[in-house]
């Protein structure tokens, strides 16, 4: 495995590099339309905040090589994931596919794991964890549950979440009940296996992690908003992760 991480001037090392996955998508912008690299800033944000520096990663190469340069991942939220990853043929409902970035990141997903890399899964990012562990998604939630995960695309509504005893993820945010928010159309059916550490009032799969990682994590809220209250926490747990796996490496 590769040891390049980035240093200081000094020598010294630097904040840890935490890969964040991003997408191309045609904007328009300054009198310009043009297809341009795509996120929230709301991800760098969230680093910023525990001590960490983020490096966009574009979905157009899934090199073995790329995540030995970095301390940590996450697999950010967006669009839905082909329903061809999971054997199943699109509902009427599910937003058109993008090829690369499904590809590229179900591919991180495995290859993070096999390295014991930090991962950490948001929205997508744990739809995309259980599709490339052999799970499956729920296209179209409105049709299998009251609950309202999403009342429209670009907005979020607030419902409650029960994180599981024992698991890591109750070990960072604390066990039992808290308030989450939420803006999804679809979610997971099937984890793939990955242990599941915490589920909505209506039985929607909203965490599962693998607790024989040192880091290997998702949620299907959004934790890097800076509203979040399990924000801090959850982003301040993949940092720390992520300066233990350095130091790891840096002795190998």
């Amino acid at each position: 495995m590769s040891t390049a991480h980035a240093t200081s001037p000094s020598g010294g090392r630097s904040r840890p590099l935490i890969g964040v996955t991003c997408y191309f998508q045609e904007i328009s912008w300054s009198g310009w339309t043009a297809e341009a690299i795509l996120n929230h800033a709301t991800y760098a944000r969230a680093l910023e905040r525990v001590d960490c520096r983020a490096v966009m990663l574009t979905p157009d190469s899934t090199d073995d090589d790329l995540l030995d340069r970095l301390d940590g991942i996450v697999i950010s939220g967006g669009a839905d994931v082909d329903p061809e990853k999971y054997g199943e043929s699109a509902h009427e409902e599910t937003y058109p596919a993008f090829a690369p970035r499904d590809d590229a990141e179900i591919a991180w997903v495995r290859r993070a794991h096999a390295m014991n890399l930090p991962l950490l899964g948001v929205c997508r990012g744990l739809q995309v964890m259980a599709v490339a562990f052999g799970g499956s998604l729920v296209q179209h939630m409105p049709e299998h549950s009251l609950l309202v995960h999403q009342e429209r695309p670009g907005a979020f509504v607030h419902h409650d979440a029960v994180v599981e005893d024992g698991t890591v993820l109750a070990s960072i945010i604390g066990a039992g009940r808290v308030r989450i928010n939420s803006s999804h159309h679809q979610c997971v059916r099937s984890t793939g296996g990955l242990p599941v550490n915490a589920l909505a009032e209506d039985g929607t799969i909203e965490g599962c992690e693998d607790p024989a990682r040192d880091f290997f994590l998702g949620v299907q809220w959004h934790p890097e908003e800076s509203d979040e209250p399990t924000g801090t926490l959850i982003f301040g747990a993949l940092a720390k992760a992520a300066r233990a796996y350095r130091r790891q490496v840096g002795s190998t």
